[in-house]
C-alpha cells in the first residue's frame, strides 16, 4: 500500500497543528488570563467560569449574563462600583476583600468573556 507523498505532508501537517493546539492549551492554562483567579474564586458560584450565570444560584437569582450588551454597556468604572459595593439581596460586596487594583483587573477579565464570547459567535 503506498501513501502519496501529499497524504505523508497532510498528515505531518495536522499532527503538526494538533500538537501546537495542545501546547497553547497547556500554555494558557499555565498562564491564565489576568483576573481569571479572582472571578473563579470570587465570581463564578453565581455567574458560572465563563459569566453566563448558568448555575443554580444565578437561575435562582436571575442574574445577567456579564457578556450581555445590557452589562458591558456600563462602563468600568460602573461595574467596579457594582463588584466593590454589591448589589443588596443579589450580590455581596467585594470592596473589603479586594483593593481597587484587583477589581479594575476583574472588570478588564470580564470584559474578556464578553469578548471571547462574541469571538465564539455568541451575543
Amino acid at each position: 500500500m503506498k501513501i502519496s507523498l501529499s497524504r505523508k505532508a497532510s498528515v505531518l501537517v495536522l499532527l503538526f497543528v494538533f500538537a501546537v493546539s495542545l501546547t497553547s492549551t497547556a500554555r494558557a492554562e499555565q498562564n491564565p488570563a489576568p483576573g481569571q483567579a479572582a472571578f473563579k474564586s470570587s465570581c463564578s458560584l453565581c455567574h458560572g467560569p465563563d459569566g453566563a450565570g448558568h448555575t443554580p444560584t444565578g437561575k435562582s437569582l436571575q442574574i445577567p449574563d456579564l457578556r450581555s450588551a445590557d452589562v458591558q454597556k456600563h462602563t468600568d468604572d460602573e461595574m467596579a462600583d457594582s463588584i466593590s459595593k454589591g448589589r443588596p439581596g443579589r450580590m455581596p460586596a467585594f470592596g473589603t476583600k479586594m483593593n481597587n487594583e484587583q477589581i479594575q483587573t476583574l472588570v478588564k477579565y470580564i470584559r474578556m468573556l464578553a469578548q471571547d464570547n462574541k469571538a465564539a459567535g455568541g451575543r
